[in-house]
């Protein structure tokens, strides 16, 4: 299931081990993960609206995976995620 993102010249791969991070997702909380995570094959497209909206939700998990011991290993894709979409 991994997958990269574009923007212009930029990307960003998820890859199969990282797919975890969507264990996290509470489609109520984090609208535009779940939405990534819902169409993962379908190119999904985001407005900076929804960029500004996925970066927060990424901040909100940062310390929740960086707690636990068995989903620390998923702290740079967070942080890459991140960059990617400043």
């Amino acid at each position: 299931m991994a997958f990269d993102l574009y923007a212009g010249s930029l990307s960003v791969s998820v890859e199969h081990y990282e797919e975890a991070i969507f264990g996290f997702v509470d489609s109520d909380k984090h609208r535009q993960l779940s939405r990534m995570k819902d169409s993962y094959y379908r190119e999904p497209g985001f407005s900076p609206e929804q960029s500004n909206d996925l970066v927060h939700e990424l901040i909100s998990l940062l310390p929740v995976v960086e707690k636990n011991r068995e989903t620390k290993y998923l702290v740079p894709l967070l942080n890459k995620l991140l960059v990617f979409l400043a």
